[in-house]
């Protein structure tokens, strides 16, 4: 027998780790740490994409970047029928020209600008012959299908279409017609399953009949070659009012309904048979796709769920790589814990000074990523010092003894000194910067303020004012390019504001979606991350800033407010550390989430 060594000149390369490269995809390798052989192949996944103005059970056409939704029902009622047309770019929806009559379980195909839509019903008992055509701006009525019927599929374009099943009032069709861009002619050919709510997916001459309700609900799927019907491959799920998009061969099915309740499945058709895809976000029926979209780039939106009816849009796309989740580990922990307490520095690299444990503290601990070891003590113990700077250049400032205090210390790396005074008592303020060029913003004095004030490395100046006064604040950045979120604000309340300074003004930036105070700040003005905190109890949340809007992400292992972090870590690879309820001595370290080749384990099954 021919050998792979003999074809090729070479046998499979056994490597120690697995690549990292792109190049990887399709490729086959031995690695011998694990022992098993292993290759880099694509897989799908979905997300969200933009709502459609109009909820309901709709009608869909065209492609990922190019979609349109058309006419449906968007109430419970089966007569509450839309006139609504929308097209998609790929990012939003916007509103369209209207369908000339409303419709609900209305057949479509086609592409954003060249689409047909045909049968339909504007009462729940009876079907209609209604048949419209789209040009990418306006619909115009065409010559009428020769069966009236609703819930029917259709696969093609606007000039060459065909329709299929469907239900003529109580009675289910099997009847198939053809458009050649002028007219409608029945068929000869009959469909094998007579059923409605079924899809429809290819051309007008290879076309994809699957899903739907017959009997009952079913994954049967038939194959038509211009001429005939053909018995394919059945679902794994049988269902109806699902979505699809695709070809003949290649046909993506998603959503829809089964005897229980609405369903998430997605499978894919690969012209013989079915297969397992990843989940939709949200189980619906009466979902639609882009019928012209591949198993590669899919779009579902819309359906329904009992009396919700929904307007999400949800894309699939694949790849050969997949996101490994954000988390938070845990560190080494301090020698002594702690709350209400200063940090500085970097992930690998931090500084906590200062804080309470039942007593004021001028402990100084520095992490080297693994472990804490202690350092110089400050020349004043005291709870709520912030700071900014690195490791061995840091800057501690204000902070609580009995009063509160304008202090300020400078660390080497190996003790603290005091040096110029911050013009303003102040607590609970946050920190950015640098040693030579930093910030002290807000904080508690005892009031609140909305005080900034900028460091060179000697001098204090004022700097602009906070447009919100707060305290217990989170603070990351440089001097010319900061952020503060959250805190305590007037009231006194949680806030959830994000303000950014730009070296002369702050300006409001996206608030955080849960207000709350004292919590832990790493990053800059485009990455951010905001962790822990108190409402009226403390928290483990995380919300990670893109530069435009605040997600959730991982929650902290431990939920404390008060914490410590080294605010001049990246977003990416942030440190969490000490806190209260009591006294914390623990460490979290943040790793956020990183997208990687996606290895598969070959087997002999």
């Amino acid at each position: 027998m021919t050998t792979y060594k003999e074809i090729f000149g070479k046998q499979i390369q056994k490597l120690s780790s697995d690549p990292t490269d792109a190049q990887a995809e399709g490729q086959v390798w031995y690695n011998t740490t694990s022992n098993v052989f292993k290759t880099v192949l694509s897989v799908g996944a979905w997300a969200s994409g933009g709502a459609m103005g109009t909820a309901g059970a709709r009608t869909g056409a065209g492609t990922q970047t190019a979609g349109l939704a058309f006419s449906g029902t968007t109430a419970a009622a089966s007569t509450s029928t839309t006139a609504n047309s929308e097209e998609y770019n790929g990012t939003a929806w916007t509103e369209g020209n209207n369908v000339n009559t409303a419709q609900g379980l209305i057949a479509g195909s086609g592409t954003q600008t060249a689409a047909i839509g045909a049968g339909g019903y504007t009462s729940s008992t009876a079907g209609v012959n209604n048949s419209e055509k789209y040009d990418g701006t306006s619909w115009t009525a065409t010559p009428t299908i020769n069966t009236a019927r609703f819930g029917a599929a259709m696969s093609g374009t606007s000039a060459a279409a065909l329709m299929f099943s469907g239900l003529i009032s109580s009675t289910k069709s099997t009847a198939t017609e053809s458009w050649n861009g002028s007219s409608w002619t029945t068929s000869p050919a009959t469909v094998g399953t007579a059923r409605y709510k079924l899809c429809g997916t290819g051309t007008s001459t290879a076309a994809l009949a699957s899903l739907g309700y017959s009997t009952t609900y079913t994954g049967a799927t038939e194959e038509f070659d211009g001429s005939a019907w053909t018995t394919g491959g059945t679902a794994n799920v049988g269902r109806s009012a699902a979505g699809a998009g695709g070809i003949q061969t290649a046909t993506l099915a998603f959503g829809g309904a089964t005897p229980a309740t609405t369903n998430n499945k997605v499978e894919e058709y690969d012209g013989t048979a079915w297969s397992a895809k990843a989940d939709i976000a949200t189980a619906r029926d009466g979902i639609r796709g882009a019928t012209n979209g591949t198993t590669s780039a899919a779009l579902a939106f819309g359906g329904r769920s009992g009396p919700t009816f929904y307007a999400n849009t949800e894309e699939f796309t694949t790849s050969i790589f997949s996101p490994v989740a954000a988390t938070w580990a845990s560190g080494g922990n301090m020698g002594t814990g702690r709350r209400f307490l200063g940090g500085t520095g970097t992930q690998t690299a931090a500084l906590a000074f200062g804080g309470y444990t039942p007593s004021y503290s001028n402990l100084t601990e520095e992490y080297n990523g693994s472990a804490w070891t202690g350092g110089g003590t400050l020349n004043q113990a005291k709870e709520g010092p912030f700071g900014f700077g690195t490791q061995t250049a840091s800057v501690s400032v204000g902070g609580k003894t009995a009063p509160v205090v304008s202090s300020v210390e400078e660390y080497n790396g190996s003790s603290w000194s005091e040096v110029t005074n911050v013009p303003a008592v102040v607590a609970a303020g946050a920190g950015a910067g640098i040693l030579t060029a930093g910030l002290s913003i807000g904080g508690a004095a005892p009031g609140l303020t909305a005080n900034t004030f900028e460091y060179d490395g000697t001098n204090w100046t004022a700097g602009g004012s906070l447009n919100t006064a707060r305290g217990y604040l989170g603070g990351l950045g440089t001097q010319t390019a900061a952020s503060v979120i959250a805190g305590l604000g007037p009231a006194p309340a949680n806030v959830a504001i994000q303000e950014q300074y730009n070296g002369t003004a702050w300006s409001e930036a996206g608030d955080l979606n849960t207000a709350r105070r004292s919590l832990g700040a790493s990053g800059t003005q485009t990455s951010a991350l905001g962790f822990g905190g108190y409402t009226t109890t403390a928290l483990a949340l995380t919300e990670e800033w893109d530069g435009s809007s605040w997600t959730a992400s991982a929650a902290l292992g431990t939920a404390r407010y008060r914490l410590g972090s080294a605010n001049a870590s990246t977003a990416a690879a942030s440190l969490a550390f000490g806190g209260g309820p009591g006294g914390k001595n623990n460490t979290e370290e943040f790793t956020g989430e990183v997208v990687q080749l996606d290895y598969k384990t070959l087997t002999s099954s």
